[in-house]
């Protein structure tokens, strides 16, 4: 017995409703997209400032850090207004807050909880917002930070070559390009921190620096400090 064509369109139809009811189904059941984050690392470079728990909307997210701590990565959180705290480890009480902020999705920033530049002996929090856009695959990138408070204003060396002089403590909280990432070529390297003008050693590191990598290298410690603030250089690569 031959189907009428109405017979037909209604036969298709009706095969057309239930695909489509079964692709809104997965759609809502397996293929949900994955929540996006913000990213942020933190650096714990105040010397006179005791151990710190960092607080992120009143939910405290890491352990004890001491002085010279620091984040070996990026860690994901949800994106919007955030309310960032250093706290005294094992204590309600406060040594810094950020100023409560937007940060994006699929964004970057580093935390720096440091000594105020203004106020020796208190400690403040600065925030870098953090560009990987220009990252190239056969350049190593890097960005030079000065975060010792009693420090004389710095040059940075790579090997001879003067990249970066006449570093400020803590000039990145007024100076955006200080954040900013410049382009090396890559290799095995001596790095050095000079009294600014002079040819006076304040610290130095050896690192390997390889293309399609990010490095903060920044000077941290206090001139007669020991352990973790002892003065010294240290390469940070960036990892996600």
């Amino acid at each position: 017995m031959s189907l009428s064509l109405r017979n037909v369109e209604k036969a298709f139809y009706s095969l057309l409703a239930i695909g489509f009811l079964f692709t809104s189904c997965l759609k809502k059941s397996e293929l949900a997209p994955e929540e996006v984050k913000t990213y942020v690392t933190i650096l714990h470079l105040a010397p006179s400032a005791p151990s710190a728990e960092v607080y992120i909307n009143n939910i405290r997210e890491t352990n004890s850090m001491p002085p010279g701590g620091y984040f070996s990565y990026y860690a994901p959180t949800n994106p919007g207004l955030l309310d960032i705290r250093f706290k005294k480890a094992q204590s309600d009480s406060l040594i810094a807050a950020a100023p409560i902020e937007y940060y994006d999705s699929l964004r970057f920033a580093t935390i720096i909880l440091h000594d105020n530049p203004l106020s020796p002996g208190n400690a403040q929090i600065t925030r870098i917002n953090d560009d990987f856009s220009g990252i190239d695959a056969n350049k190593a990138s890097c960005r030079f930070l000065n975060m010792s408070p009693d420090s004389v204003d710095v040059d940075f060396y790579i090997e001879n070559d003067k990249v970066t002089s006449g570093r400020k403590n803590a000039d990145v909280q007024n100076e955006d390009f200080y954040g900013l990432f410049q382009k090396y070529e890559p290799g095995s390297y001596k790095i050095k921190a000079k009294v600014a003008g002079s040819d006076s050693l304040i610290a130095d590191i050896s690192a390997q620096l390889n293309p399609a990598n990010a490095y903060t290298i920044y000077l941290h410690g206090v001139s007669k400090g020991t352990g973790f603030n002892a003065l010294k250089l240290i390469v940070l690569r960036a990892a996600f």
